[in-house]
């Protein structure tokens, strides 16, 4: 029980610190929202693809769980100061976070949602 105690209070700080880096006016620009749908995009198409060829017909919810989160946050803040473009960055990491939460999220709900179903029948 400490483990996991201490587990959700490490995430929970880097969490805190991450949005404390983030500015409102980074996420709203349009720069940063085309490039954040770009890589979300991207990032689900190639799991479609590779869930298709791997695993075959039955794919659904793994393809939508694509977390994004505390290791993206860990990496984020390792990048070297010479490579950061720092007009775009911490809003497209903010986002994907975001979206690819809320879509793990749904996919999981329907997933839950039809196997109450499938049982019921």
């Amino acid at each position: 029980m400490i483990t996991e105690e201490t587990s959700f209070l490490v995430r929970s700080f880097f969490f805190v610190v991450f949005g404390m880096a983030i500015s409102i006016g980074d996420v709203l620009n349009w720069q940063v929202l085309l490039l954040s749908f770009a890589f979300l995009v991207i990032l689900y198409l190639i799991r479609f693809v590779i869930f298709r060829t791997v695993v075959g017909k039955d794919i659904f919810p793994e393809v939508f769980i694509a977390p994004r989160g505390l290791i993206s946050i860990l990496l984020f803040f390792d990048i070297p100061e010479e490579f950061k473009v720092h007009e775009i960055e911490s809003g497209i990491l903010g986002i994907a976070i975001l979206v690819t939460s809320l879509v793990m999220g749904w996919a999981l709900a329907q997933w839950r949602n039809r196997m109450q179903v499938g049982t019921e029948e």
